[in-house]
């Protein structure tokens, strides 16, 4: 529970430097990370959910190497073009930088 709620408020969390730091073994015997540390905690595409609950707070995405940003990862023009990069985010009230430009298919223009 305490990694989900550092994973949460924390966009550097590392969930395997935490159980590390707790004194979990975190690999396997051949030496790669154990699946399982990541399984504990409720995250996609690198977000983790709130907290007791299995939402993910609304924002704008995208990635580095992308030309669009969309409305959340649920997005399915967003699903076709990740490929495992980093995600930025940005809140929905803010500004996302005029590199970006919004996704036809789930950024309307009163978000945009």
């Amino acid at each position: 529970m305490t990694a989900q709620v550092l994973g949460h408020h924390d966009p550097n969390f590392d969930v395997y430097e935490f159980a590390e730091a707790c004194g979990v073994n975190t690999r396997t015997r051949r030496g790669d990370r154990d699946g399982s540390i990541r399984a504990g905690v409720r995250e996609q595409y690198g977000r983790y959910a709130r907290p007791g609950s299995w939402e993910f707070d609304p924002e704008f995405v995208t990635t580095e190497t992308s030309d669009f940003y969309h409305r959340g990862i649920d997005c399915e023009w967003f699903r076709r073009g990740y490929r495992g990069g980093d995600l930025l985010t940005f809140p929905l009230d803010g500004e996302v930088p005029p590199r970006w430009k919004p996704c036809a298919h789930c950024v309307t223009a009163a978000q945009a």
